[in-house]
């Protein structure tokens, strides 16, 4: 029995309102959006084959122009119990807890992200969307994802950290953490991190950029916005932590274009 579909407003919102840890991948030319309705339910059948779910339901929405969001919807293997309370009487309830496998395109930028439950799975869901959402892509063919080279961001330039001219959709960009390891196989991790921006203890000497970077959190601000939202890459991986919104996506394209590993 596929599960209850999920209120469309509410649920699609708070798949996107917080933070995830995702994979980007470059999209092919040809991409099948929006999907219609048998596209999406056989997209749902094979990432269920796929990734050994019972039962998922598919969801799908728009959320700028050439940007959608497919959410997955499924369950987890266990079943969990929690203790209640109701008309004067302790009891219990078990409950099967909601997942969600998550794939959000960015056609205008050529960008795609997938987040799931086990990150393990990601290429497996990504292959599940051959042939349906990217018809021109053989079935076996592994996902373009991306790779990011930190060492880029030690050569942005004040100008660009912090764009007047329109060249970059934020406004300011502030290094606010890096984590690093020495050389070796069994080196322990550093993580430095700053209240202001790290890239003006770069820029005074202040700190020298290691060798051996492995994560790098980024605070961007939009122009005329208070308030920054926090962008963590990986390196030399696809992975990075971001909230993905129409808000979010044009800045997330541009800072993986520049630190795009060629």
């Amino acid at each position: 029995m596929p599960m209850n579909p999920p209120s469309p407003g509410e649920n699609a919102c708070r798949t996107l309102s917080a933070p995830r840890r995702l994979v980007a991948f470059s999209l092919p030319l040809c991409c099948t959006l929006p999907c219609p309705d048998d596209l999406l339910n056989q997209l749902a059948l094979r990432i269920g084959d796929l990734l050994g779910f019972d039962s998922v339901t598919p969801f799908q929405r728009p959320l700028a122009a050439q940007q959608w969001m497919l959410a997955f919807y499924h369950g987890q293997p266990t079943r969990h119990r929690a203790a209640t309370y109701e008309n004067g009487h302790p009891g219990a309830i078990t409950y099967t807890p909601r997942n969600v496998a998550l794939i959000v395109i960015d056609a205008r930028h050529r960008i795609g992200y997938a987040s799931a439950s086990k990150m393990t799975r990601i290429h497996a869901l990504l292959s599940a969307l051959n042939g349906l959402l990217f018809p021109d892509r053989p079935l076996h063919s592994p996902p373009e994802i991306f790779s990011f080279d930190l060492n880029a961001l030690r050569f942005l330039t004040f100008q660009e950290r912090h764009c007047l001219t329109g060249q970059y959709p934020w406004q300011h960009l502030r290094l606010k953490f890096l984590t690093w390891t020495e050389a070796g196989t069994e080196a322990s991790s550093t993580k430095h991190l700053w209240h202001e921006d790290g890239f003006d203890a770069l820029d005074l000497d202040g700190f020298t950029w290691p060798l051996h970077p492995l994560t790098a959190g980024i605070q961007c601000f939009l122009p005329g916005k208070r308030c920054g939202y926090k962008i963590e890459l990986s390196h030399h991986s696809p992975h990075l932590r971001a909230t993905l919104s129409p808000q979010t996506l044009e800045t997330l394209a541009a800072l993986i274009r520049l630190c795009a590993a060629p």
